[in-house]
């Protein structure tokens, strides 16, 4: 059976970590203007997945109020997919009312730019809740993207031991009171698809190791590649390699079902 890969646009947004928050937010400035220009001049350009969390435009917009409309419109149209959180959810460390109302607060800032993400989304949370599929799916959820929780886990393959387990990426969910979501889990991390060489050959020896890596633990022909990392911008010419690699194809620049129109 043929393997079809979807390559996602992204970058994952800490607001603040190695450098203040300011210093990242001259990044994220940077980052969004890349993605503006790219979305008008390109007509090709599939879209760009902001991390699942909307405070990424509003910290954008106080510093470029004059490109809200132009903002909005990209929401709308797909080119930028935001939400469902306000900002990304750690589940662990905040009380179980705080995380309902991170999710309320960012699909309302989500709406109001256009368009609501519909994939609940932990790249990078210390371990999973057991309701998020029955928080999510009340929120009207299609799916959850997770980083940790079950094994494998982490980047390079790297397996290690844990409270859940699962064999395999992609999985359904199931949280206590029997409600479930499709999920998939980040097993070669969410940077599993970056830097994606534009020389040839290069570019195939890339993906005999990715796709490689990526059936270790795929249930499904369906594989998602993540080509981005941490502030990590928007490149500017994805490589237009040949679709033909052996039984495989790749799909550039697609949402996980994108978002849903407003």
């Amino acid at each position: 059976m043929k393997t079809t890969v979807h390559i996602i646009s992204h970058s994952h947004w800490d607001r603040e970590w190695y450098q203040s928050f300011e210093k990242h937010r001259m990044k994220l400035i940077e980052l969004v203007d890349n993605i503006l220009e790219k979305a008008e001049n390109d007509p090709e350009f599939g879209g760009f997945f902001l991390d699942g969390q909307t405070i990424a435009l509003d910290d954008y917009l106080e510093v470029r109020p004059e490109k809200r409309e132009q903002v909005e419109k990209c929401v709308r149209e797909g080119k930028i997919q935001t939400g469902p959180w306000y900002i990304l959810q750690d589940e662990f460390l905040t009380s179980g009312e705080a995380c309902v109302r991170n999710l309320q607060v960012g699909m309302q800032e989500a709406a109001r730019y256009g368009a609501i993400g519909n994939v609940g989304y932990f790249p990078d949370a210390f371990g999973n809740a057991g309701q998020m599929p029955q928080v999510l799916k009340q929120a009207g959820m299609d799916a959850v993207v997770f980083g940790r929780g079950v094994k494998p886990i982490g980047p390079n393959n790297e397996v290690t031991g844990g409270q859940y387990e699962s064999t395999y990426s992609e999985m359904m969910w199931a949280s206590p009171d029997g409600t479930k979501l499709p999920g998939i889990l980040f097993a070669n991390w969410y940077n599993n698809g970056v830097e994606i060489p534009v020389d040839e050959a290069e570019a195939k020896v890339y993906w005999d190791k990715k796709l490689a890596d990526a059936r270790k633990f795929a249930a499904t022909h369906q594989l998602l590649m993540m080509n981005g990392c941490d502030h990590q911008h928007c490149r500017r010419t994805l490589p237009r390699q040949s679709v033909s690699h052996g039984n495989c194809t790749r799909t550039l620049n697609l949402f996980i079902r994108i978002s849903k129109p407003m």
